[in-house]
């Protein structure tokens, strides 16, 4: 079998293995609705305008927390439960794991993110300014860039009791620094360039733009170029930093590598990145 047919082999099995559970449907699909009726009714007041004004931000916020608190976490309990020391007596590779666990949480992401959408606007009806298309390619490149980072933090976490701490670490500022979960441009202004600096600011900008603005997909092209130089660093970190076991102990050189790519990409981004057009009061 190819590389490529063992990894969707084990995506598959691992969407089944979703499907099947009870608890992953939920969080996937219900829980997110969570935020969305709280977001809506206490902060919209379920006016369809403002409930629109609102969406970039809660699936930007839907796609970090799955990302972190939902793949990463599933990666290092298949790593504790010992999934990958049996895949590692198997001609699977390591790059095969990584494939599949990415495609799996790619997937399933699209899953939850097109349902948030699609329970919101049967909900609201709120308004979209720019095309399905727009909002879609939006979507996906900030799909690529969490998913890669999300199982970033899996493969460095030991184990099921370090990886919440640093999830927190990483969650917390990108929801609360990027526009997500208050309006960016009620930021301070020193706030607002430390929010340059974090991939969900560029995924809520490019909402922002796709659904508000009704900005072309042309116009989106500085923040899905962001989120693909994002994707592009945490693939490159996966693949050096995958572990099959809790005890392997991560190679010095390999982190230290990873970790300065990562540094480069983020400052590089900060500095030549898209202007941030959500730093300025709308209307």
């Amino acid at each position: 079998m190819s590389a490529l047919g063992a990894a969707l082999a084990l995506t598959r099995s691992y969407l089944l293995e979703t499907a099947r559970s009870r608890t992953s449907l939920f969080f996937t699909l219900a829980f997110p609705q969570l935020f969305l009726f709280v977001f809506a009714f206490v902060f919209a007041g379920g006016r369809p305008n403002d409930v629109g004004y609102l969406m970039p931000g809660l699936l930007t916020l839907t796609t970090i927390t799955s990302s972190f608190f939902g793949y990463s976490m599933r990666l290092v309990a298949e790593r504790e439960r010992g999934a990958f020391r049996r895949l590692r007596v198997t001609p699977a590779t390591a790059g095969t794991v990584v494939a599949g666990n990415f495609l799996h949480a790619l997937a399933a992401l699209a899953v939850a993110l097109a349902f948030q959408f699609g329970v919101g606007w049967a909900a609201f009806r709120f308004p979209v300014a720019g095309s399905a298309v727009a909002v879609a390619a939006m979507l996906l490149a900030g799909a690529l860039a969490f998913v890669a980072l999300g199982l970033f933090v899996g493969c460095v976490s030991r184990d099921t009791r370090s990886a919440p701490a640093l999830t927190n670490l990483l969650v917390f500022p990108m929801m609360f620094l990027s526009g997500s979960a208050m309006p960016f441009f009620a930021l301070p202004g020193w706030i607002q360039q430390i929010g340059r600096f974090l991939p969900a600011t560029y995924l809520n900008e490019g909402l922002q733009r796709a659904m508000i603005q009704g900005r072309p997909l042309a116009d989106l092209a500085g923040p899905i170029a962001a989120l693909l130089a994002y994707t592009a660093v945490g693939l490159f970190l996966n693949a050096q930093l995958f572990r099959w076991e809790s005890t392997d102990r991560l190679p010095p050189r390999r982190l230290a590598i990873g970790l300065a790519a990562l540094a480069l990409v983020v400052v590089a981004i900060a500095l030549a990145g898209p202007e941030l057009t959500m730093a300025k009061r709308p209307g």
